[in-house]
Formats: structure tokens, sequence, C-alpha cells
């Protein structure tokens, strides 16, 4: 059976430990491969980032070092963002919610960078290298940010991370996040679990909430 492919984009590597860690860790304890793309400059050191990363089993990671506060995605790293795109052929994509994030304006940037990238990927005029046009839908799906109360985030699916709880811990640890952050991000999870074990009638568990870019079409039956 072919690999399923997740490729998260996002700002900045404590959005990989702190929104997506146990996504990233339970596609790659079931076989499948992930990707990730750091758009951001840290001031943290990228041995530390990768060391966070492989604790996941992050099977790419790619670090781009653009600047921050406020975040530029100029034409040249939107279409390099679309070749790789087409080269590394994502089944799923994680990003930034569309909806504004006036915490983190260069959240936003991202996720603009994410849709216009993707619209020149999946389009044939594009060379891109000669890689294969991407397919006309990818799933798209965005990440919680910091307030969600304050940006309209509505969770659209809940991923159970619950046996991926240590790891998590252990990758924000790698990257030097404080107690108290991490202690927010453990509660979080522990409210979103809450949520989908109310709307599932499964047990309680820890998860990860996402928002659902696009209506997603089938050509089979429902995607459950």
């Amino acid at each position: 059976m072919k690999k399923q492919k997740l490729l998260l984009v996002c700002a900045q590597p404590e959005d990989m430990v702190l929104r997506c860690a146990g996504t990233l860790k339970k596609y790659a304890d079931g076989g499948q491969e992930t990707y990730v793309i750091v758009l951001g400059r840290s001031a943290r050191q990228k041995e530390t980032i990768r060391e966070a990363a492989e604790s996941l089993s992050v099977t790419w990671l790619d670090l781009w070092d653009l600047e921050t506060h406020p975040m530029v995605i100029d034409r040249e790293h939107v279409e390099k963002l679309a070749l790789e795109f087409r080269r590394i052929r994502p089944d799923v994509i994680v990003t930034h919610d569309q909806l504004p994030d006036y915490a983190h304006p260069d959240h936003d940037a991202v996720s603009d960078a994410v849709r216009m990238a993707y619209t020149i990927a999946s389009g044939a005029g594009a060379g891109l290298g000669g890689y294969p046009v991407s397919p006309r839908q990818t799933p798209m799906f965005g990440l919680e940010p910091d307030r969600p109360d304050a940006c309209c985030f509505k969770p659209g699916i809940y991923l159970d991370v619950t046996a991926q709880q240590e790891i998590r811990r252990k990758a924000q640890k790698l990257l030097g996040l404080s107690e108290e952050t991490m202690e927010e991000s453990d509660r979080r999870c522990r409210q979103r679990g809450l949520e989908a074990a109310a709307l599932s009638g499964a047990g309680q568990c820890c998860a990860e909430a996402y928002s659902v870019w696009n209506p997603i079409c089938s050509f089979d039956r429902f995607v459950w």
C-alpha cells in the first residue's frame, strides 16, 4: 500500500511542536511520511529544531529562515513552495488557519502563501522543474491558533493523540519551551479531547484540533 504523505507548512518551529506534534508522530507511527517546512527565522539553534523534529520521526525538514515580524513572502518564495508541493505531492497539507490570526500576522502570511502556491502548483501553465502538476484538490487543514476564541477558529476535525502525549512533551522540551507554555499546550489537548469524546461518544482522550480549509470531494463514499 502506498504511504500517505503529510506536509506541514508553518511560520515557526514552535508551531510544529505545540500545534501539530501529536499528529506528526501519529502519522509516523502508522508508517506514513511526514514533511515539515518552517518558513520563518527562529532564535533557536537549527540543530535544536532538527532534534525536535527527529523526536517526532519527521521524514524531512526544511528551514527557510525568512525574516519575521512581519514576514513578507515574495513571488520567488511562493513559487519555491509551489515547487515543493509538486515534488513532495502530499496527500494532506496542514498550515495555519485561513481566517485572520490577529495575534500573529505571520501566520496569515503563511496561509496566504500556501493558498497562492497551491494554485500555481495545480495549474498546468507553471513549469516548476518539470514535476507533474499537483492534483486540483489536496485536503488542507488549519492549525489551532494561540487565541482561538479571538480568531473565530472552528474545529472541523479532532485527531486523537493520547498515545503521542509523552513524545509531544519531549519535542517541546527539546525546543526549550517554558513549563508554562507546555502546560497550556497540555491543557488545550485535554480540552479538545473532551470535545472529541462528547461528539464521538468514545472514551476520554487528548486531541489536536484543526479547521477544514475547503469542502472535501469524495467520488466513492463519505470520508470518515
